[in-house]
């Protein structure tokens, strides 16, 4: 992989566990969640977010569920946070 892509992923890794934890106000989201990793394409369109959930089966199931209701506006704030 190359370097680019390395620090693209990076930065992609700190935001989107940043939005997670500080900006969703989802009450769903009741366990610890930790992006664990990012994947983005090489032309830059899409990504595969990696993500580890810490808790019980039904809290990690729930909080799963409630990360893909926000990923619209995860998507969002990735936008406004790599505008600027």
């Amino acid at each position: 992989m190359n370097y680019r892509l390395d620090r693209i992923n990076s930065e992609m890794q700190k935001s989107i566990a940043d939005i997670i934890a500080n900006r969703v106000r989802n009450p769903h989201l009741t366990a610890m969640v930790s992006v664990l990793k990012v994947d983005v394409a090489k032309d830059l369109k899409t990504a595969k977010v990696y993500v580890s959930i810490y808790g019980d089966e039904q809290s990690g199931a729930e909080t799963f569920d409630a990360l893909k209701s926000c990923a619209g506006y995860i998507r969002h704030e990735l936008s406004v946070d790599f505008r600027d």
